[in-house]
């Protein structure tokens, strides 16, 4: 998935919260604010994500100042790095 904007594996995320004792980061797929979401809320707060080629600022559709805002507005810290 990664770098090619096709979504989440929803059903990863899940396994990946079930399972990880440790704090885990799912990278690749993340095209839109709805995929962020969804980690947020399959994840249960235990995984992470990367965001990287959807971004306006690397060429992608999703907006930067669009994933920051979402970030303050839910309060999470989902999203650990954007590269």
């Amino acid at each position: 998935m990664e770098g090619k904007r096709q979504g989440i594996d929803p059903l990863l995320v899940g396994i990946l919260a079930g399972v990880s004792p440790l704090p885990i980061t799912y990278a690749g797929g993340i095209r839109s604010l709805a995929d962020l979401e969804d980690v947020y809320i399959t994840g249960k707060g235990r995984v992470d994500a990367t965001v990287g080629s959807a971004l306006d600022i690397f060429g992608g559709a999703l907006k930067y100042a669009d994933v920051v805002e979402w970030q303050k507005n839910t309060g999470s810290t989902l999203v650990k790095s954007l590269k």
